[in-house]
C-alpha cells in the first residue's frame, strides 16, 4: 500500500512538474502549480514511508547479484536526492534568499527533482523485476 500511495503522489508531482517544463514556456502557474504544491506534502510523506519500508531491504551484502545491487544503488540515490529537491524549494519560498539566489534554488530544485525522478523510476522498475524473479512459480 505504501508503494502505491507513494507512486500516485509521485506521478501527480512529476506530471505537473514535467508539464510545465515541456509546455514550452517553462512556467508553472495556476492549477498546475496548485496541484504541484498540494501534492508535495503527500509526496514527502510517501517518500519517507517508502524510505523507511525499503531501507532494511536495501542494505548491501556480499551475496548481492548485479541486479539487486543496482536496485539498492538506485534506492539510495533516490533517498539522497529527495533531500535537496525538497529543501531547495522550501528555502526558495521563504524571504531568506535574494531573487538571484531564489532562481538558483529553483534551478537546483528542478535539477535534483529530475535526477530523483530518474533514480526513483529506475528503483521501481528494478524492484519489480527483482520481485518477479524471486516469486515462486506456480
Amino acid at each position: 500500500m505504501v508503494n502505491v500511495l507513494g507512486a500516485i503522489a509521485f506521478l501527480l508531482i512529476a506530471a505537473t512538474g514535467l508539464g510545465s517544463y515541456w509546455s514550452g514556456d517553462g512556467v508553472m502557474a495556476g492549477d498546475r502549480l496548485l496541484t504541484h504544491v498540494a501534492m508535495a506534502p503527500l509526496f514527502l510523506i510517501g517518500a519517507v514511508m517508502i524510505a523507511i519500508y525499503w531501507a532494511d531491504r536495501s542494505r548491501f551484502a556480499a551475496a548481492d547479484n548485479w541486479l539487486l545491487r543496482l536496485r539498492k544503488i538506485s534506492f539510495w540515490a533516490a533517498v539522497v536526492l529527495v533531500a535537496p529537491a525538497v529543501l531547495s524549494i522550501l528555502l526558495a519560498m521563504f524571504p531568506i534568499a535574494q531573487p538571484a539566489q531564489q532562481k538558483q534554488l529553483f534551478d537546483l530544485h528542478r535539477t535534483t527533482a529530475m535526477a530523483f525522478s530518474i533514480a526513483a523510476m529506475l528503483f521501481a522498475l528494478l524492484a519489480l523485476i527483482c520481485w518477479m524473479r524471486e516469486r515462486p512459480r506456480p
